[in-house]
């Protein structure tokens, strides 16, 4: 009897120091689940933080927009001569993105008379609305401003007009209608150079294209009026024309050519205004349309704006629903940081009190 004691308090010590090892391990694990919950949790808050802000951000900027035509300051001309009874055909190229002394934008004016002139005959050129710091190749050119309000010339349809932009001025060119030897007519090539647009402007996929509006234009032009020059275009010399008189010069449109460095005009679609003739697709003209202008789309790139908006709209829902699921993850209390699991690790739950604890001897014998 003696002995089967002694087996029973052996075996009641070993299921002592089992359970006292199981005490001391359960700490240890607890605290390395908690730490992988911990860690799981900010790898969500990680992952869906970045699904909010690259989708958000390239739908955002993708995002769709009021599309406005683009603004243009359409300029005009107006030109008087030295001698009364003048005509002439105007014939305007413009080119945009054109090098030369930092200046961007090219307009030549290519005046040529109707009819035989009796020797050279002196012109000033009125270009208004232009570009400030435009400048002309081979001319003199002033700036000048429109008549004073309330006087006779303010009225005159040739007169110099306020520039509807801050950033646009009048200007006065003088020069000369001669028959250069192989021309048939009198002719004058006024070369025109300017670093912002000369009736040209883009926006996102479209292009508008206005040219020179050619003032008193027409058989509703006076030839045998006379006006001074400085009554006109305030602040231009008298010597623009060697009497300080001008004539009207009856305009007519002749042709008008468009054309931008490495641009494909013949991807462009027509939205509105004077339909142009494609050439060599680089160069769009008008045959004789006074102050031709056009709205036109670039295909290509307004298709990419569609792809981009629709893939937009995807990339905003997506973010959305990122943000909605972050924003509970972030309420959610943090593993190890709720009222359910504030405990201290080790501490033994009520349920467990006795478990392992060692029974009572039986008594020998």
């Amino acid at each position: 009897m003696a002995l089967d004691g002694g087996a029973e308090t052996t075996t009641d010590k070993g299921d002592a120091s089992t359970a006292n090892s199981g005490r001391e391990n359960r700490p240890k694990s607890e605290a390395r689940q908690l730490s992988n919950a911990r860690r799981r949790h900010w790898y969500r808050v990680g992952l869906l933080f970045i699904l909010v802000a690259g989708p958000g951000l390239f739908g955002w900027l993708n995002r769709p927009r009021v599309q406005e035509a683009p603004a243009v300051v359409g300029p005009s001309v107006a030109v008087l001569a030295s001698q009364p009874g003048i005509a002439a055909t105007v014939n305007a190229t413009l080119s945009v993105g054109f090098a030369h002394g930092g200046r961007w934008s090219k307009l030549v004016l290519t005046l040529v008379a109707t009819s035989a002139t009796s020797g050279p005959v002196r012109l000033a050129v009125g270009l208004n609305d232009f570009p400030r710091g435009t400048v002309v190749t081979g001319a003199r050119i002033v700036r000048v401003s429109a008549p004073a309000a309330g006087s006779f010339a303010a009225s005159l349809p040739l007169a110099a007009v306020t520039p509807e932009d801050k950033y646009y001025g009048d200007y006065a060119v003088g020069t000369t209608l001669s028959q250069p030897q192989g021309s048939p007519l009198p002719l004058a090539t006024i070369t025109i150079l300017a670093p912002k647009p000369i009736g040209e402007g883009s926006q996102g996929a479209q292009l508008r294209v206005a040219f020179p509006v050619l003032r008193d234009e027409g058989p509703g032009a006076s030839p045998q009026a006379s006006y001074q020059v400085g009554d006109l275009f305030r602040g231009a010399p008298s010597s623009l024309l060697a009497s300080g008189q001008g004539h009207p010069v009856a305009l007519q449109a002749g042709t008008s050519s468009f054309s931008a460095r490495g641009v494909d005009l013949s991807g462009y679609q027509v939205l509105a205004g004077d339909a142009p003739t494609l050439l060599a697709t680089t160069s769009w003209t008008w045959d004789g349309i006074n102050d031709a202008t056009v709205l036109a789309a670039n295909v290509h790139a307004d298709d990419n704006e569609q792809h981009a908006l629709f893939y937009s709209g995807i990339a905003l829902g997506l973010a959305a629903g990122a943000l909605v699921m972050l924003l509970i993850e972030l309420i959610a209390a943090e593993p190890g940081t709720g009222s359910a699991e504030n405990k201290t690790p080790g501490s033994r739950p009520t349920g467990d009190k006795g478990r392992g604890q060692p029974g009572p001897s039986t008594p020998a014998g």
